[in-house]
Parts: structure tokens; sequence; C-alpha cells
């Protein structure tokens, strides 16, 4: 449980608070719960702007701003200055405004940067273990164009670790709420206690010999904020119900629409059934005429198994002037299949792609499920790693599961 003097600084400072409350949730770990029933549209949290710990609010402490002025500030990012900024509070300890918040954040965190060798060897794929060791060398690079600052701001030397940096560059991604003039965003006083739950999402109908809608034209809200938004007439940032709640209950913000990679890295954790999840694909195993043509972009399978409206708009093209159907190709950016047997072959592709990433992994989704139902993974990261990798196999097999169906019926309904 948070400490009362936590809520009497919030209290004191002009927060408001509606009927929730921070304590455990069914899963084991700290969420906001619902005291009474909650409404759509309902104000649930609203914090003062000086409550806010921001680039904004680094560059009003003197001594900050001095120093980072005197480190040419013009080559320092806000999330840098930002988490150079909660560096810096830390060390005030008692002397800091935001001592009562400062308290409340974790001491360690699960998101990529936090992974081992060890852990990143168990995520298995290789496109997710390059991402982490990007984000690991990232972080030391980071780390080394900072240093200047953190020196100039006087902190102890297990301040300037990169131990430290790693914590506070993982509490800035993983914590803070969008700002519409600042790329850094704020840490919010209690707001960043809310779990995430994905926005809704409406499975693209790409069309097994059915019409595909191109996905500039069902593109969902799906803006950085959230559900929250900071008001430029109150000065206050505020978090609204997106939905209804009833008593005990956990209340959720959403984090906006990532993949299960996505929230990974920057926020540390997997979602299971995550309607925004997607498993890519290696350019190189698609169909040598199609390794140029198809933006890296769009080599990935959705959660349900279907490729993107773009590469299953250039498989189609490719599979039907194989089988000679050129004169009908039009038909595939207009989210169409061209015929029968060319749609069967396209998706021959994918299946044969499917099959062999599957069996190049050391381990299948059976195992990875039985190995997280055992609990016998040592170790959170190690956890979710593999977490991460069965959600990845699962989207390799329901690609196959479509494409067993298509293939079955000749590609004809």
């Amino acid at each position: 449980m948070l400490d009362a003097d936590f809520f009497e600084w919030l209290r004191k400072e002009g927060a408001f608070i509606a009927s929730i409350e921070s304590g455990l949730v069914a899963e084991g770990f700290r969420g906001v719960i619902a005291k009474t029933d909650i409404d759509p549209g309902t104000l649930l949290v609203s914090v003062p702007e000086r409550l806010l710990l921001s680039a904004h609010s680094a560059k009003k402490d003197t001594a900050f701003a001095q120093a980072l002025s005197a480190t040419n500030k013009q080559s320092t990012n806000s999330s840098q200055v930002l988490a150079a900024h909660l560096l810096h509070e830390v060390c005030k300890g008692q002397d800091s405004y935001w001592k009562p918040y400062l308290a409340t954040l974790p001491r360690q965190y699960t998101c990529l940067s936090y992974f081992c060798p060890e852990d990143i060897q168990e995520l298995q794929v290789a496109y997710a273990m390059d991402i982490a060791h990007s984000v690991a060398e990232a972080l030391k690079s980071d780390h080394t164009s900072v240093k200047p600052l953190l020196s100039a701001l006087g902190l102890p030397a297990k301040f300037m670790t990169l131990g430290a940096w790693r914590w506070a560059t993982a509490t800035v991604a993983s914590r803070t709420m969008y700002l519409p003039d600042d790329d850094a965003g704020a840490l919010m006083p209690f707001g960043d206690l809310h779990n995430h739950r994905s926005p809704p999402g409406v499975a693209p109908d790409l069309g097994i010999l059915g019409e595909a809608q191109d996905p500039s034209d069902t593109q969902l809200d799906q803006g950085s904020s959230g559900s929250g938004q900071f008001d430029l007439k109150t000065r206050k940032y505020m978090l609204f119900a997106q939905t209804r709640y009833r008593a005990g209950e956990q209340v959720f913000l959403s984090y906006g629409a990532h993949t299960n990679l996505e929230l990974l890295e920057h926020y540390g954790f997997v979602s299971e059934d995550n309607p925004y999840d997607t498993a890519q694909l290696p350019v190189i195993m698609l169909p040598e005429g199609l390794q140029g043509t198809v933006p890296l972009t769009a080599t990935y399978l959705q959660r349900n198994g279907m490729p993107s409206w773009e590469l299953l708009r250039d498989l189609r093209i490719w599979a039907a002037s194989q089988l000679g159907c050129r004169q009908c190709c039009y038909l595939a950016t207009e989210g169409k299949p061209i015929s029968g047997p060319s749609e069967a072959h396209a998706f021959k592709i994918l299946k044969a792609i499917c099959q062999t990433l599957l069996q190049q992994l050391p381990t299948t989704a059976d195992e990875d499920a039985a190995l997280l139902q055992s609990q016998a993974v040592a170790g959170e990261c190690k956890r979710l790693a593999v977490a991460w990798r069965l959600s990845h196999k699962r989207i390799l097999q329901n690609c196959i599961d479509v494409a067993s169906q298509v293939i079955e019926t000749g590609g004809q309904t």
C-alpha cells in the first residue's frame, strides 16, 4: 500500500482522485481499483501541472538549467533531460518537492533494457533478440552522451552509473503520460499506477476470398494520449474512464495500440489477449520476386494469422503472375482475391514460411505453455521472454491454420 503522506501531499497540492484506490490486483501486482461503480467518461484523476515531472519542470530548476546550459543542451533530448531530472530529484532526498511521489516508484523494471544476455536468448526469435541487443547498446550510448550533464549536476557516484541511468530511462519509458508539446511526456503522480488494457481493436477483414480493406481506410484512433489528456486551459493532466467499472474491479488505462514486443521493450510486460500483436516474417524467406517490393514495415502477420494488407496484396499479385493471371492483378489492389488457384498458391507460401520458422525454434508452443504453467522459469525477465515467444509462435500457428483452410478449399469459398 502507498504511504499516507503521498495522498496528503496530493491533496494539499490540488490533485483530485475519484472513488478509486491503489492496491494489489488479482494478478498479484499493484494497480488501481474502483471503490464504487464508475460510468464511462468519469474523471478519474486530475493532477495540476506543478505536480508533473517533465522536461519543463527540469528547466524551471535553476541548478538543473545551469548544468544543462553548460553541457551543450542542444545535444540533449527531452527524454534524457527528464531522466536526468529524475535522478537529480532522487539525489535531493528530503529536499525534493516530489519526494512523496518518488517513494512510490519501483526500484527495478522488467523492460528489455533489464534483460541480461541469458534473458535475451530466451526470446529465441532473431528479430526480437536483435531489438533487445539494440536496446542494450542504445542504453550505453545514451549514458555516455549524458554523463557530462550528470557530472555538472554534481550527482554522487552511485547515481552516475549505467545501472542508475537504466533505472531512470526505464521509469521515463514506462510511466510517462503524453504531452502535446514535449516528446518525453510527463511523470504523473498516482496516474502512473494504472495498468494497461489495449484499446478496443477490430481485426481488419483482410479477406480470404473476400474484400480486404486498406488499413488507411480503417485506422482506429490510436493517439499516444491513451485515456488521458493535458488540459491547456486548466493546466491539469486528467484521466478519464473509457468504460464502465463495477466496485472492486481494476480500473485500466490504454497505453495505446502496441505489439507485445513493443509492450515488453517499453513497459516490461506482454498481454496474452493483445489484439495488436504481430509476428514479423524475415524478408529473405519471401519469394525472391517479393523481397524488394513489400515494405519492410509490412512483412508481418496479425494476431489472427492473416498477413498485413500490403503483404497480402503483393502475395496475391505475385501468385497470380506465377499462374499467368496478370490481367486480373488489379483486383489485389482493391483488396480482393484474384482467383481461387492463385489465392491457394499465395497461402501455400505463407504456410511453408511459418512451418519453417516454427521448426527452427528450439521449443514448441506447447512446451512453452507448459513451462509457464509449471512456474519453473527462474526470474521475471526470463518468464516474460518465454511468454513473448509463446505469443509469437501462436500467431505463426494461426497463419498455418488459416492457410490450411484456404488451401483445402482450393482458394474457393
